[in-house]
């Protein structure tokens, strides 16, 4: 059977392709006018999915609480990280920036190195260079909420203050039951 496309279809396909191949030249002269395709990448370095998931399955069976996954968490992007940096000139990269706590990169290296890192693990994404500034400033920014919310849990009343107002709220109750 012989698809015949209506015109409402072709016009899209038409017009997807259009943008794919303005998008794809326009991408080319930005690179050949000194454009950032031998730039920086951002680079994320973390444990590995397997060790991820063998920290859920402890924590669903019960071997571990949260706050134990999340040190042992911690402690295996340390040494994810230490791995990395102790491995990365020899593997062809080098490290122009970095939030080693976070696991978070500024690279550069050949399109072969930075390949290989991708497909051994030692790296779990690339991204463009602008990526690095942005998640650090959504690191600030969680950050900032997290010690709100802490702040804002600092300053919820005491078992004492909400009994003294439970109290005077059934005084107060009593009273317009008896004035009635």
């Amino acid at each position: 059977m012989v698809h015949n496309p209506n015109r409402r279809q072709f016009l899209g396909l038409a017009g997807a392709g259009a943008a794919v191949s303005v998008a794809g030249c326009s991408d080319l002269q930005s690179t050949q006018n000194g454009g950032d395709a031998d730039g920086s990448l951002t680079a994320v370095v973390e444990p590995s999915s397997e060790q991820i998931q063998e920290l859920e399955d402890a924590v669903d069976s019960g071997e571990m609480d949260q706050m134990e996954a999340q040190q042992e968490f911690q402690q295996l992007v340390e040494e994810t990280v230490s791995a990395f940096e102790d491995e990365a000139e020899a593997n062809g990269l080098s490290i122009e920036n970095s939030e080693s706590e976070i696991g978070l990169f500024l690279i550069d290296g050949e399109p072969a190195a930075l390949i290989e890192a991708l497909q051994t693990g030692d790296v779990s994404q690339l991204m463009p260079e602008a990526m690095f500034e942005d998640i650090l400033e959504q690191q600030a920014q969680q950050q900032e909420q997290q010690q709100q919310q802490q702040e804002g849990a600092e300053e919820e009343p005491s078992q004492e203050e909400i009994e003294e107002q439970l109290e005077e709220q059934l005084e107060e109750q009593a009273e317009a039951e008896q004035e009635e």
